[in-house]
């Protein structure tokens, strides 16, 4: 269900309680992550805290957790699948998920006891009502990590202090070389005509031995690849179409299993409402082709692909959309 007011019906329940953090890679998620350990800070409360990145992570540390804690805090990550048929917790086990990937599962949404959902009630969610979603069968019935303990005194948690500046500075060198090769990637992409037209949608991908390639192969980083390279890509090319298309992009993720990262992106539009259908699309494209596939991260357009599949992989995913 949907927190309306998330000071009386999130915060001051878990004020008084020791909860669990769980908190993806991805920016959003760490930035949200650390105002809400200042706040818990301030108001002595305890926590601890466990970085997840993928469904499979989640999984294993809930198992590692879940007789020390009752409520659980889930940072951009769980909104997008039926979290208690992947959990399946125990029945006073109470989630409150803060996640802004897309769609949001309506069997999160309409169980009132144990998902709260910390989402704006006035995002376009395009949620089904309730009676065309269960009514049927309510008739039917009736006839038939690395942990970090945030207990710990605060004195001893890390803070951005001169003795930790050293750690800023190198995170904001590591953070200027993925830009750099990024805008080089990007350039070559470009020059080298990679970006191709697959009818419904653009495809890009990167070959072994490309500069940087190692780099691309995570999830986070290949996203933002993609996003400026369609960018860039749209703002370069004089074909009409094309400015109108998604993106998929490839890159090798490991050459001893044979493995790419796959990624979806949703057209380059002035619009604001850029809803990404490439999670079902590729769940779908494997389903009908057999293709090897693991879907193990929360953002639901990303997925790891057998190199041997990919051909009949996009085939299929080429008649699906067009």
């Amino acid at each position: 269900m949907f927190v309306s007011d998330f000071r009386k019906e999130f915060y001051d329940l878990v004020q008084s309680q020791r909860v669990l953090l769980f908190v993806a890679s991805d920016v959003d998620a760490l930035c949200a992550c650390k105002i809400l350990q200042a706040l818990f800070q301030c108001d002595h409360v305890q926590y601890t805290l466990v970085p997840v990145s993928g469904w499979q992570e989640l999984e294993t540390a809930y198992l590692e957790h879940k007789e020390q804690f009752r409520y659980f805090i889930l940072i951009n990550c769980g909104a997008n699948v039926d979290l208690l048929d992947i959990l399946q917790p125990d029945e006073d086990a109470i989630f409150f998920v803060c996640d802004t990937h897309r769609p949001v599962n309506v069997v999160n949404v309409y169980n009132d006891t144990q998902i709260k959902l910390l989402i704006k009630q006035d995002d376009d969610l395009e949620v089904p009502a309730y009676e065309d979603l269960f009514k049927d069968e309510e008739e039917d019935e009736e006839h038939s990590g690395n942990d970090s303990d945030g207990s710990e005194p605060s004195e001893k948690r890390t803070r951005l202090e001169e003795n930790n500046l050293d750690k800023l500075y190198m995170g904001l060198e590591l953070a200027k070389k993925k830009l750099q090769a990024t805008q080089q990637t990007i350039a070559s992409c470009l020059c080298t005509n990679l970006v191709i037209s697959q009818g419904p949608f653009l495809y890009c991908s990167l070959m072994e031995g490309t500069p940087d390639v190692v780099l691309f192969s995570k999830p986070v980083s290949l996203s933002l690849l993609s996003r400026h390279l369609l960018k860039s890509f749209v703002c370069s090319t004089k074909n009409r179409r094309c400015k109108l298309l998604p993106l998929v992009m490839a890159a090798p993720l490991s050459v001893e299993q044979g493995t790419v990262t796959m990624v979806g992106i949703p057209p380059e539009t002035d619009s604001s409402d850029r809803k990404n259908f490439f999670g079902r699309a590729f769940e779908k494209a494997a389903e009908s082709t057999n293709s090897r596939t693991l879907h193990n991260h929360f953002d639901l357009s990303v997925i790891e692909l057998k190199t041997e599949d990919r051909s009949k992989f996009l085939d299929a995913l080429v008649s699906l959309l067009s």
